[in-house]
């Protein structure tokens, strides 16, 4: 094995000229190209844990592995085969979203409002980009994912209520959700978990109160004398509606149930008939007929409503107490119509007035229901885990680019040439190592 001998580094550095005087120079000269080779070794090794870094972060976003694909080209022949056949050799997988998106949506808040916000709906496959939330289209709240900064805007927080309209054309609000952060880094602002603007979807707020009296209160002092809201005004207990308040020319929503459903499903004993009774001692009170819903005519009770001192003193109707709450349901195309309330002026505001209801409730639930069938999710995101395979990278960016797809390649681009740049610094710094070693040998 070479040894190098130590009389060579005294003769080198200690090396005499032709007058016998030391040789500085050259150990000078010696030292600085160790000294810049070292330092340029060490500055290309910061600069590969920099794009290391980089990589790994970029990598670390689900979201950085998401593509949409523009769908009028997504649809032609040669792109869907070549798509498949990428698939097939799990090279990529796909997401499903819905034709109709993004599009420019309204949103507002109890203080706040946001004219355009560009908004995406992702089909439920997107949970786990999401971080597992616990999302369920027909059990949970149904959620509105906003940036941290638009919820500043809006001055909301997790949990808060937002209305939402199709920017740009005026009308009402189409939908009412709560909102939540988006917690990972995304260049998107603003999503959901479905098509709530498609027009099969339908969507109910209910407001639960823990007190019956509280609930029939709020429903004949606020819904109906103080906002004027038309009917049905539907009301419920458990996950069900037992009743409703109608007008004549009114019925209540289908999914009212009579009330022998709620005796055999929930226990519940009925009073022979239903009697309300209010501080100025009128009386509202009706038969009960087990065998259809509870309808309370509206004529009958709107003229003790509109009385002096007519709060509600008590309510007459089960034979024991009942430990679930009660809730009001309030349906946004059966209760807000242009049908009922004529003018859109009136009608977006006692939309907004929600707000009011939100905070007088004890809890609210949103349920957002529409019709599988009639879901029109397509494959519009490309989801790519392989991003640290340069080869693999640039043969599916010059094949899409080929087709004339168009689709996001800045996103895809910026991380083969952030691996380039971290192939290219490791061969760098490999032969300063090699050159500085040739150096001092």
């Amino acid at each position: 094995m070479f040894k190098v001998q130590p009389d060579i580094f005294r003769r080198f550095f200690f090396r005499k000229q032709a007058d016998n005087s030391s040789d500085r120079f050259l150990p000078v000269i010696f030292i600085i190209i160790i000294a810049v080779s070292t330092s340029i070794i060490s500055l290309s090794t910061f600069e590969l844990f920099d794009y290391k870094v980089r990589i790994e972060n970029f990598l670390s976003n689900e979201w950085n592995k998401i593509y949409d694909l523009y769908l009028g080209d997504t649809d032609r022949k040669d792109v869907k085969d070549y798509l498949a056949g990428m698939k097939d050799h799990n090279y990529l997988d796909f997401k499903t979203g819905f034709r109709d998106y993004p599009k420019m949506l309204s949103i507002k808040s109890k203080s706040g409002y946001i004219e355009n916000v560009l908004a995406y709906a992702f089909s439920d496959d997107f949970k786990t980009i999401m971080g597992n939330i616990d999302f369920d289209r027909y059990k949970d709240d149904d959620i509105l994912f906003l940036d941290p900064a638009l919820m500043k805007k809006l001055n909301v927080a997790t949990g808060d209520l937002v209305l939402l309209k199709v920017a740009n054309i005026g009308g009402n609000y189409r939908q009412a959700l709560k909102v939540k952060p988006i917690v990972n880094a995304t260049r998107i602002k603003c999503f959901f978990l479905d098509n709530y603007f498609d027009y099969a979807s339908n969507c109910k707020l209910r407001f639960f109160f823990n007190d019956m009296n509280e609930m029939f209160n709020f429903l004949m002092q606020e819904l109906i004398d103080e906002y004027h809201l038309p009917t049905p005004l539907n009301f419920g207990y458990g996950n069900n509606l037992f009743g409703a308040v109608c007008a004549p020319n009114d019925r209540p929503s289908d999914f009212v149930l009579p009330l022998t459903y709620f005796q055999q499903n929930y226990g519940l004993g009925f009073a022979n008939s239903l009697r309300f009774l209010f501080d100025n001692d009128e009386v509202y009170s009706q038969k009960i007929n087990t065998t259809e819903p509870l309808i309370i005519d509206y004529d009958k009770l709107i003229k003790i409503i509109e009385q002096p001192n007519s709060q509600l003193k008590s309510v007459d109707l089960f034979e024991s107490q009942l430990p679930e709450p009660f809730f009001i349901e309030i349906d946004f195309q059966r209760t807000f119509n242009f049908q009922k309330i004529r003018r859109l002026e009136t009608l977006v505001k006692k939309q907004e007035s929600i707000f009011d209801y939100y905070k007088t409730c004890d809890s609210l639930a949103i349920i957002s229901i529409n019709d599988d069938f009639k879901r029109n999710d397509t494959y519009l995101y490309m989801h790519y885990t392989k991003l640290d395979s340069i080869i693999l990278s640039k043969e599916i960016l010059q094949e899409l680019n080929y087709k004339n797809v168009r689709w996001d390649t800045g996103k895809w681009t910026s991380i083969i040439n952030l691996n380039e740049s971290l192939k290219k610094g490791q061969r760098n710094t490999i032969l300063l190592i090699f050159v500085n070693l040739v150096i001092v040998l």
